[in-house]
């Protein structure tokens, strides 16, 4: 399955790095790419800062990213 999470504003994913995420091979999940205003950061670095407004996109099993997802989506401040 492919899915894609928002970082709002107020999210606490905002100006972290890609390398914090819940997510690699441990998880089941893999962060395909962060969509960015009018380009994609296809298969981004670690290092690669995460946006208010960007959107990332998931690729993983219904379990791993509906845990995943939810454990995003508790990140707002």
């Amino acid at each position: 399955m492919i899915e894609l999470f928002y970082v709002s504003p107020d999210s606490v994913w905002a100006g972290r790095t890609v390398g914090e995420l819940p997510v690699g091979n441990g998880v089941g999940i893999v962060l395909l790419a962060v969509l960015r205003e009018d380009r994609a950061i296809a298969q981004p670095s670690p290092e690669e800062k995460i946006e208010a407004g960007d959107k990332l996109v998931f690729f993983g099993g219904h379990g791993p990213l509906a845990a995943t997802l939810t454990e995003l989506a508790k990140g707002s401040r």
